[in-house]
């Protein structure tokens, strides 16, 4: 054993002299791989790790979604009568300048000169009692004082005089209509308006009585010659409920030609038919509650043909007083 041991051929465990053994034994040992650090591998484990399979792809992550916008509280409802800020500078530009000029002016300015002033209030009392054709210039005269030499100098012919208190008549109505609140809602501007002049005529009916003679002259020439006193609030009317057709507030199958038509006939022909009134209704127009009465129906059947309501109280109230 002891040769053995010298020729290096056998190993005593824990010899200091002992050999490192060969590169590569005849057994077929794997030598230690120089620099890694790590001892070889047991006899019969496999040369190489098996690497582990593949592990399952991940599905890509989803989209994150956009955070939603933050919802505005509701916009609170709007009335359906309320005209639109924007739409009031527009109505404004449809007043016609009889209008305007009945906004900035007296309804019945002091008179210069009395005796001109005083022919052409007594020839509105004959005229809206018997027309241009009933009436003479005697009668005015002799109602007014005066003889037909200053009727002439002052009015120089009956058609002038005619054309004047026509004019008069006009800027009544222009009075009426430069009251008409533009900002508020159709319905209740409306509905003021018809009140207005259905009060305004009860207390003085000449105006509604000359619109009346004025519209059965037997000439159209006679007609015409009046018919630019009244045509321009006819206009705006029919200017206002187009405007306001134009931004939802009136319903757009409304016929606006016909329904003004309509509406000012049921008021012309309801003021002067006194006596209708007196048999239908058992009294007159100038009875207080009778008045209300007739005026409140006019407003709701003017209200019904437009397709409008009031937002406010006044009906009611006027109604009730």
């Amino acid at each position: 054993m002891l040769p053995l041991v010298k020729r290096g051929l056998l190993r005593l465990d824990g010899d200091p002299m002992a050999r490192p053994r060969s590169s590569r034994s005849a057994a077929g040992d794997v030598p230690k791989a120089s620099g890694t650090g790590r001892a070889p591998p047991s006899p019969g484990a496999p040369r190489h790790r098996a690497k582990p399979p593949p592990a399952a792809a991940k599905p890509p992550p989803a989209a994150a979604k956009p955070p939603a916008p933050p919802q505005s509280p509701p916009a609170p409802a709007k009335s359906p009568s309320a005209p639109p800020p924007e739409a009031v500078p527009a109505l404004e530009s449809l007043v016609p300048p009889a209008i305007a000029l009945a906004r900035s002016a007296p309804a019945r300015p002091s008179p210069a000169e009395p005796t001109r002033e005083r022919i052409r209030e007594v020839a509105m009392e004959v005229f809206a009692e018997r027309g241009f054709e009933g009436t003479s210039t005697r009668e005015i005269c002799t109602r007014a004082g005066v003889n037909g030499a200053a009727l002439n100098y002052h009015w120089r012919s009956k058609q002038h005089l005619w054309e004047a208190v026509c004019e008069r008549c006009g800027l009544w109505f222009g009075g009426i209509a430069a009251q008409i609140n533009l900002a508020a809602p159709p319905g209740d501007a409306i509905a003021s308006f018809l009140r207005l002049v259905f009060d305004g005529l009860v207390r003085d009916a000449r105006p509604i009585r000359i619109v009346g003679w004025a519209s059965l002259l037997p000439h159209e020439d006679d007609r015409e010659g009046v018919a630019h006193h009244f045509r321009p609030f006819v206009g705006f009317a029919q200017a206002y409920i187009r405007a306001q057709q134009a931004v939802g507030r009136i319903p757009a199958a409304a016929d606006t030609e016909v329904l003004v038509l309509l509406i000012h006939n049921m008021l012309t022909y309801t003021l002067l038919n006194v006596r209708g009134a007196r048999t239908a209704l058992g009294s007159d127009l100038a009875e207080p509650a009778t008045a209300a009465r007739v005026r409140e129906v006019i407003v709701k059947v003017a209200m019904d043909l437009l397709g409008l309501s009031e937002t406010t109280a006044e009906g009611s109230q006027a109604s009730g007083g």
